[in-house]
């Protein structure tokens, strides 16, 4: 009797494995492509929150100096962007900043055309060119401006609710939270807003209005006043800024 040698007896017949490689490889060529959208993505969302923050904070340096901001060092050095932060992309990309007189532009390579597209539905004034993207803001007041509003210094204290009328008729805002320890914002820093200060200060807000809630304990704020990275101080102050993006 011939041994049939496409069969082993302790365990699956090739036939049997081939079946399943088969059948793995089928389910892998449709799940790959699902899993690389839901990559980009997120890595465009990513993105985009990071040029609307830099955006906010560059607007906010002008409205101060009436001059829009050399570089990213520049928004980190005076206080409008936490000085821990690297500046660079999800993709370990610089945040290069271009200025006319008129305009700003944030720009990066993002490695991926798809990341540019996703990223580029988040801002409203987005140009993609392959993997590089770019979004421009015009000054504030300037011609096709996008709305704006900045509550000016104000005092706050733990377990308090702060309600601001912004009235810029939408609720789809960014925001750039600052905070200090005096009326004048001598040291300020920014205050990201359920994140790095995860929730000190948390917002809620609606077309007219944005409320802010003020935790436990206080609002914490980062690198003030030349403080060294790693220690934390509680603001005394904050003040709101908020761009309509619709």
């Amino acid at each position: 009797m011939k041994k049939n040698i496409l069969t082993n007896h302790n365990g699956y017949s090739l036939v049997e494995i081939c079946v399943v490689i088969v059948i793995m490889a089928i389910a892998l060529s449709a799940v790959i492509p699902n899993l690389l959208k839901d990559i980009y993505s997120r890595y465009g969302e990513a993105v985009a929150m990071d040029m609307g923050v830099i955006e906010g904070a560059a607007r906010a340096y002008y409205i101060d100096k009436n001059i829009w901001p050399a570089d990213i060092n520049a928004l980190k050095s005076e206080g409008y962007l936490s000085q821990t932060w690297s500046g660079k992309s999800p993709m370990k990309m610089d945040y290069l900043l271009l200025s006319t007189i008129s305009t700003l532009s944030v720009e990066t390579d993002v490695k991926k055309p798809q990341v540019s597209l996703y990223a580029a539905k988040k801002l409203p004034m987005a140009e993609v060119n392959g993997s590089m993207l770019k979004s421009t803001i015009s000054v504030p007041g300037g011609v096709g401006q996008m709305n704006s509003y900045d509550s000016g210094w104000f005092p706050i204290t733990p377990r308090n609710e702060y309600v601001k009328i912004h009235n810029l008729g939408t609720q789809n805002v960014i925001t750039v939270i600052y905070g200090a320890t005096d009326a004048i914002g001598s040291n300020q820093s920014s205050i990201v807003d359920s994140g790095d200060m995860a929730g000190d200060v948390g917002t809620v807000i609606n077309s007219t209005t944005i409320s802010l809630l003020v935790g436990g304990n206080g609002a914490r704020i980062l690198d003030a006043g030349g403080i060294q990275s790693g220690y934390t101080i509680v603001a005394t102050y904050l003040r709101v800024i908020l761009i309509a993006v619709n």
